[in-house]
Order: C-alpha cells, then structure tokens, then sequence
C-alpha cells in the first residue's frame, strides 16, 4: 500500500451504534482476536465500524473511504469482484509497514488488521497479483 502523503494520519471518528451493533461488534472483536487476524491499535489512523445485517448473520463494515482517498491505485487487470473478495479475506498477511493503515475503531477500542481486509482500495489488485 502506497499512501499519498503517508506522514498525514487519517482519522474518522466512531458513529453512534445501537446497543445491539455494540454488542455484535465487541463478539466479532473477540472472535478476530482469538483468530488472531486482528491486534490492538495504537494507530493514528482510523476507520469508523459498523455491521449490517444479513438474512444469516451480519456483515462487519469498516469505513475505509478517507484512507482509499489517499492511496495510490494500482493498475492490474482483475477477474469478478464478487469472486476475489470472497476468495481473499484473511488470505494475504499485511506488510508491517501497511499494518497502521488498517486501523479500525469498535466499541472495545481501536484494532488492526495482520491479514489483508476488504475494503481497502488496493485489496483487490494486491490478491491478484
């Protein structure tokens, strides 16, 4: 991940959650710990957090738009969407110099990622190569 201005932290503050989203997120946060796809935080980035849900289960969300603003795109041909996402989460570890940039906010504190997220603008073209 190549950043525009890299030394400019990007932060979005948390939104309001329901107390159902908070308790949904501190079991997903939990969950990704244990799995240890994600750590603790001490990030100057973040990305506000939210799920939706699903008609089976619920789907984590993190809203990555200020951070995608700021990196460089890469330019690479690429199959469906659909199908590389659904491939990649969790399927390619994070440089540690990238690991900062996937910093995400849940009612428990602030996390990030050591396994590529989805979201991210560069996510998709990164499993591709």
């Amino acid at each position: 991940m190549e950043a525009i201005g890299p030394k400019r932290a990007t932060y979005t503050a948390q939104w309001r959650l329901s107390p159902e989203q908070e308790r949904g997120l501190r079991e997903w946060t939990k969950m990704m710990l244990r799995a240890r796809l994600i750590r603790p935080s001490k990030s100057p980035h973040a990305a506000p957090t939210f799920y939706i849900k699903k008609p089976v289960g619920c789907r984590i969300v993190h809203d990555y738009r200020a951070m995608n603003a700021r990196m460089v795109r890469q330019s690479t041909p690429m199959p469906r969407k659909d199908v590389i996402l659904d491939r990649m989460c969790g399927a390619i570890r994070m440089r540690m110099k990238d690991i900062p940039f996937t910093a995400f906010q849940t009612p428990d504190g602030l996390f990030e990622y050591l396994a590529e997220p989805t979201g991210l603008s560069n996510a998709p073209a990164t499993f591709n190569l």
